[in-house]
């Protein structure tokens, strides 16, 4: 029994290293501006809060969603249980939408 008890450790000691050195997803909260030539008139601002809730502002109507992170995408599920996911960028996201078009969000210096 006293063999097994340092391997249990040992193992547990790895698995925490492991964990540790995993690439962390950058901090994600924060407001985001969309840019490029897709921007309209009126720009449209996607609010990533802290607690994974956010919300989307574009000039028709204001969009609720909870969003989370994995392997470099980002993931938007909406209150109506639609889903819409997009890839991160070094300064922001982009979204894909159903027809095949990209939008880019850029994160802004102010909250």
């Amino acid at each position: 029994m006293h063999l097994i008890a340092p391997k249990l450790k040992n193992i547990f000691f790895i698995a925490m290293l492991l964990m540790l050195s995993c690439t962390q997803q950058p901090e994600m909260a924060g407001t985001y501006t969309e840019k490029g030539e897709t921007a309209s008139e009126k720009t449209s601002v996607v609010k990533l809060h802290s607690d994974h809730g956010g919300v989307w502002k574009t000039e028709i109507d204001p969009l609720s969603f909870q969003w989370h992170t994995t392997n470099g995408e980002i993931h938007f599920q909406t209150r109506a249980q639609g889903t819409l996911s997009g890839q991160m960028t070094d300064n922001g996201f982009t979204i894909r939408l159903p027809h095949n078009e990209t939008l880019e969000f850029e994160k802004s210096s102010a909250f």
